[in-house]
């Protein structure tokens, strides 16, 4: 807020949002789908960070917050790889299980491949700018990757190799984007 940034946000869960809420000018309680205009208006950068697998109908929503909002405004898109060589293996093996947090997460309403992402995206009318794959945060699933030597040199390699192969190690898909400039320009 001191930056001069005008800040925004909205969030469905009361705890989260009761703690966020501070840090922002305006702040919507509640479904993304149900924001106000004046909460999803013109922006100059719009974060979209794990929210579109969460929503019934992410499309709708992103064309909805893409119409409101002027040629080349940024966008932060982040979903997570259901195509991840362990969502393959679970396949494989006929598993299709939930769990609390990870690519599976309970409250995941869709999947994405980075095709599938990408599609998404392009009909919206966004442009993409950069593409990143984070690995899975093997320092979360358990402490030897980030208390030992041999752990951390472990967590960079795999990190490297779901750069060289997104669509198969990559956790999770993290882009940037934006709304073409001109009328000329196409996604």
């Amino acid at each position: 807020k001191e930056r001069d940034f005008i800040w925004r946000g909205v969030e469905m869960n009361p705890d989260w949002g009761n703690a966020a809420e501070p840090y922002y000018h305006e702040f919507f309680h509640g479904k993304i789908e149900e924001a106000p205009e004046k909460i999803i208006r013109q922006a100059d950068f719009i974060i979209f960070a794990d929210i579109l697998e969460h929503l019934p109908d992410p499309e709708t929503i992103l064309r909805k917050i893409v119409r409101n909002q002027t040629s080349g405004v940024l966008f932060a898109i982040s979903v997570p790889n259901i195509a991840h060589l362990y969502m393959r293996w679970q396949l494989l093996l006929g598993k299709f299980e939930y769990t609390e947090v990870g690519i599976m997460d309970r409250t995941h309403l869709r999947f994405f491949t980075r095709k599938t992402f990408e599609q998404m995206l392009a009909t919206c009318g966004l442009i993409i700018i950069e593409k990143q794959t984070t690995p899975i945060p093997l320092d979360l699933v358990n402490p030897f990757f980030s208390n030992f030597n041999i752990g951390r040199l472990i967590h960079k390699m795999y990190a490297t190799l779901s750069m060289k192969w997104p669509t198969m190690l990559g956790y999770q898909f993290v882009y940037l984007c934006r709304l073409p400039v001109d009328e000329g320009e196409k996604p």
